[in-house]
């Protein structure tokens, strides 16, 4: 569903509608409402107080998307005066855009033309969305991790209101680098500006030409192997780079009791699966689970064995596998280790009847989430690849990760942090086991390997000594 951006002549029902807070079911954009009158002292981002006598300067020196319809609700009117208000904010909304427009194409030719000074303290530009999770955590812990750093950071948190195609904020602070989550688009950049790119998603690779050219300024990592080998089946060269922990935030806590618990953080992939339209998508999931069960890590060339018998789409597949992995693998772990206590955490398990008793609800990210793996032992890390996010906070919260070992699928390069930092498990049969067997691990070694502080001094060595090479050539 899509929502119109409305002009309020009534505040009250701005604040009405903007409360609603509305967004677009496929990219999460969020309904701005604008009104007229006096200003309503709400936190409401998008509740924007725009006085006529400034429609035309504040929309189209702005960031904020205009607005697209006007409404007299709550407000008595009549024809007359209400066929004037429609022409005169339809005059004003031509001359907002116009205005725009030429800004708009301002900040680009500036973005363009941009040749910051490397003498002066490195300037880094951050952008995220706010309705993304993993992607917007991490970018804002490279943000905090460059700011203790000693260097200006530039956060730009998206909330769903912007005009995409506005580039203000990144063109007035100049920056020498920017960092971002996915998007690898480098066309809006100076030559003389870095452009780090973490890809964590198939779907940002996928979106790419082949041959897409890449500045010499490109710096691209991969999360995970599979995605450094489809990046380069686009000739497009990446480096390897796991998800990294903040061990200022994910840290030990010692003032919280810590229990003999096991905990699950995570949302459900079952509205993914329910979408899969493939009519034998039952048959087809049960039996990837019973080669699950029974065998361990399902290997590409038995799930590509399997999706061409049925003649499925890959990205149809993948949210049977997602589904097997995450919600199958969870439900068979809680139900074959009744005598065990396991806790469940994220999205989308309300309706899961099989974890009504294990299902604790959402648990806001960052301090709260590490005080929580701080009251536990042991944390469940189920999936396709061993070096996710809640490994490593899990880890750096003292709670043991229990790992179904996917090492197979070659997606991440074993480390001196896997084999003593966590316990892994073969097959959903085997979970039990490593519990009885009571190991040790030593925590540390994967914290230390994959931190933030580690990440943010690999991007400014590299800024460091391509710059030093670039002057030892002059």
């Amino acid at each position: 569903m899509k929502y119109d951006d409305i002009y309020f002549i009534n505040a009250n029902e701005a604040l009405k509608v903007a409360s609603q807070q509305n967004r677009w079911e496929n990219d999460g954009k969020l309904q701005v409402c604008y009104y007229e009158g006096e200003k309503i002292e709400s936190e409401l981002v998008n509740l924007i107080h725009l006085p006529l006598n400034d429609f035309v300067n504040l929309l189209g020196n702005g960031t904020l998307r205009l607005p697209t319809v006007i409404s007299t609700s709550g407000f008595e009117i009549n024809f007359q005066e209400w066929e004037g208000m429609k022409l005169g904010f339809k005059n004003l909304l031509r001359e907002a855009q116009e205005l725009r427009n030429i800004m708009n194409k301002n900040y680009f030719m500036q973005s363009r033309s941009s040749n910051p000074d490397f003498n002066e303290k490195l300037r880094f530009y951050i952008p995220a969305h706010e309705n993304t999770k993993v992607m917007r955590y991490a970018s804002e812990n490279i943000a905090d991790t460059l700011k203790e750093l000693g260097y200006e950071v530039y956060f730009d948190l998206y909330n769903g209101c912007e005009d995409m195609n506005c580039l203000k904020n990144m063109a007035d602070f100049n920056p020498h680098a920017t960092i971002s989550i996915n998007h690898i688009l480098n066309e809006y950049l100076s030559d003389n500006v870095f452009h780090f790119v973490w890809i964590q998603d198939y779907w940002a690779q996928n979106q790419l030409p082949i041959n897409y050219k890449l500045r010499q300024r490109d710096v691209i990592f991969h999360l995970t192997n599979h995605l450094g080998t489809a990046l380069l089946n686009k000739k497009i060269s990446s480096t390897y780079q796991p998800f990294c922990v903040n061990n200022k935030l994910f840290k030990l806590r010692p003032e919280i009791k810590r229990y003999n618990k096991i905990l699950f953080i995570g949302s459900s992939y079952k509205h993914a699966y329910d979408e899969v339209i493939e009519e034998k998508k039952e048959t087809i999931c049960k039996k990837l689970f019973d080669l699950y069960v029974t065998k361990g890590y399902i290997e590409q060339d038995k799930r590509d064995a399997i999706r061409l018998k049925y003649n499925m789409e890959s990205e149809e597949f993948n949210h049977i596998i997602n589904y097997i992995e995450r919600d199958l693998s969870l439900e068979y772990i809680i139900q074959n280790n009744k005598d065990q206590s396991i806790e469940v955490y994220g999205y989308g398990w309300d309706d899961n009847k099989n974890l009504d008793a294990y299902y604790k609800g959402p648990i806001e990210y960052g301090e709260n989430l590490s005080m929580l793996y701080n009251s536990a032992k042991y944390c469940i890390v189920i999936g396709g690849y061993v070096m996710q996010q809640r490994t490593l906070e899990a880890s750096a919260s003292g709670s043991i990760p229990l790992v179904f070992d996917s090492r197979k699928s070659a997606a991440d390069p074993e480390s001196l942090g896997m084999t003593k930092s966590l316990l892994f498990f073969q097959t959903l049969d085997d979970f039990g086991k490593i519990l009885n067997k009571n190991e040790t691990v030593d925590l540390s070694v994967i914290v230390n390997e994959n931190n933030f502080d580690s990440f943010g001094n690999k991007i400014v060595e590299y800024i460091k000594s391509f710059e030093e090479k670039k002057y030892n050539n002059e």
